[in-house]
């Protein structure tokens, strides 16, 4: 009887080991390349996703619901304007992952392994996102990122800044009402910096407002004042009726002066993706959705719980008996 018990408590322990390994290993680390292809898993570097698209789609985006580490093993390039999607936790953006780095800073007008985005487009965040060890690079017409209500862009101080030849100003960052960014100083002094109502504070010292020499624009909402009707009465009543005062203050202008775009636009787009040496990469297999697998490991382990203890109770009334 005893070697029974000592048995199921073995294999309850078992369990409860696995389903914990489980829990560890829930963050994702994906893999992407404008050289890439969105049939690949993204889950290796020689099998990396194309393009970011959402979570219903194909591209990288749908391996990085939760958050996680999205590697950029060649251009991780953005074709026009894209509003990320909104992740449950943060999402690190990074070329140098498990003691490989795939920065690549060559050719100076298309760096071969840079994260980049079409001209004059705008990524718009909806969730925490940290850029690591990776190169951002300036196109032609000025680039922008948004930072949204709740949302936290971080650049830290190992990106590198990369601006076309020819360009004297790289991204633009606006800050909006609610939103962070915590950004090097060397992307304070190069960045444009907008606050609209949002806080700029110094990766490494996030106590510290940001101390920028770079462009910084502060756009406030109009003010407008009414003075509200005075009456005086004296001898003869009189009735004085001040103007309502309007004043408008106007946003600071911002002129961004651009060369005109005459090459790069979708030759990166045509390129076609470098065949793998191998034999063809296995069809994705989509990753299960966190939160089912966890409820399903969680009701296994009670299962096995309850299980265990009704086994237990039923043996000690036999052994009175």
């Amino acid at each position: 009887m005893k070697k029974i018990l000592s048995v199921m408590l073995a294999a309850l322990l078992l369990l409860c080991t696995f389903s914990l390994t489980a829990f560890a290993a829930d963050e994702t680390v994906a893999y992407v390349s404008w050289g890439g292809n969105d049939a690949y898993d993204g889950l290796t570097p020689d099998t990396p996703k194309k393009s970011w698209k959402t979570f219903e789609d194909a591209g990288v985006m749908s391996l990085l619901q939760n958050g996680g580490t999205l590697v950029a093993v060649g251009k991780a390039y953005l074709g026009a304007s894209y509003t990320m999607p909104a992740m449950s936790d943060t999402l690190t953006i990074t070329s140098v992952y498990n003691g490989v780095d795939y920065k690549n800073p060559e050719p100076a007008e298309n760096p071969a392994c840079a994260f980049k985005m079409a001209t004059g487009a705008t990524l718009t965040l909806q969730s925490n996102v940290v850029f690591d060890d990776i190169i951002l690079f300036q196109e032609n017409n000025q680039n922008t990122i948004k930072v949204g209500l709740g949302t936290t862009l971080t650049v830290t101080d190992s990106v590198i800044l990369q601006t076309k030849p020819g360009n004297d100003y790289h991204y633009k960052i606006v800050v909006e009402l609610g939103g962070t960014a915590i950004l090097s100083k060397a992307a304070q002094e190069t960045f444009t910096i907008e606050n609209l109502g949002g806080t700029v504070l110094t990766y490494g010292d996030e106590n510290a407002p940001a101390v920028t020499n770079a462009p910084v624009v502060t756009t406030e909402a109009p003010v407008v004042t009414t003075a509200a009707p005075a009456v005086v009465t004296t001898a003869a009543p009189a009735e004085t009726t001040a103007a309502p005062a309007v004043t408008t203050t106007a946003a600071p202008a911002e002129t961004t002066e651009a060369p005109v775009e005459t090459t790069e636009a979708p030759a990166v787009t045509t390129a076609a993706p470098a065949a793998p040496t191998t034999t063809a990469p296995a069809a994705s297999t989509a990753p299960a959705e966190e939160g089912g697998s966890n409820v399903g490991l969680i009701i296994g382990i009670v299962t096995a719980i309850v299980v265990v203890v009704a086994i237990v109770v039923i043996v000690l009334k036999k052994k009175k008996n």
